[in-house]
């Protein structure tokens, strides 16, 4: 059996080896990790099962890789620990330049709930293009003295297609099945659903998507302002009927 290495650039087959099993380059091929290395060269024998080395904790890429990644200088908020969970940061009221409350004609904190980006390019060194860029982070740190900080952790990446595939059904019958348990503790609610078609919601803030690929979709968007091909066919469906009204 053939795995294609798509994250490492290499294309691996397990082989006998000892006491494991060991994954050896096969066909390399040209990708690279971003920096210019040839994966091919720098992965070249991965090893599993038989190797007595301690694991190493896993570091969460937020902490010293990312943020100064190619020179850049960024400072990295106290909230993101060398290894603890992957964070984003939603402030809860708007603030104005200085990091202070900004408030509507009635003297009331303006909601905001939106995510906000935690890093920079300033100082980037491999990109000409932006020599002397401007660009600023919020004042994290006096966000979190004002308790103005939701976070929230990213999904893991295994095991989500099995939460996708449940039924709608499924999630009624054990809802209803547990009803006695769950109002002895206290426990309450219902499920969510999707306002378009009635059907049960489960990814994202307060369960707001319905299936992986409108979840991914729409974080794509608003995080990273890539649109995907579904969402493109909608904005210029609106676009066109726009157009065609004027």
């Amino acid at each position: 059996m053939w795995w294609s290495g798509w994250t490492t650039g290499i294309n691996l087959r397990p082989v006998r080896h000892g006491h494991g099993r060991v994954a050896r380059r096969q066909k390399p091929d040209q990708r690279t990790d971003g920096t210019g290395c040839d994966l091919s060269t720098i992965h070249y024998q991965l090893e599993w099962a038989g190797r007595q080395t301690a694991a190493r904790p896993p570091e969460n890429p937020q902490f010293d890789l990312i943020p100064h990644r190619f020179g850049k200088q960024n400072v990295v908020p106290s909230f993101q620990h060398q290894y603890g969970p992957i964070r984003e940061v939603r402030f809860i009221y708007q603030v104005d330049s200085n990091g202070n409350f900004v408030q509507d004609a009635s003297g009331n904190k303006i909601v905001d709930g939106g995510v906000h980006q935690l890093w920079v390019v300033r100082g980037i060194q491999n990109d000409p293009t932006i020599p002397n860029c401007a660009l600023t982070q919020p004042d994290f740190e006096k966000q979190v003295r004002q308790g103005n900080v939701a976070f929230r952790i990213p999904l893991q990446m295994l095991g989500l297609g099995l939460i996708d595939s449940i039924q709608d059904r499924e999630i009624l019958a054990r809802h209803a099945a547990t009803a006695n348990q769950r109002a002895a503790l206290g426990i309450a609610g219902r499920p969510n659903r999707s306002g378009n078609d009635g059907t049960i919601t489960r990814f994202g803030w307060k369960a707001q998507n319905k299936s992986l690929t409108m979840f991914s979709g729409e974080a794509y968007n608003v995080e990273m302002g890539v649109v995907p091909p579904g969402k493109r066919r909608r904005s210029e469906l609106q676009w066109s009927t726009k157009a065609l009204a004027k």
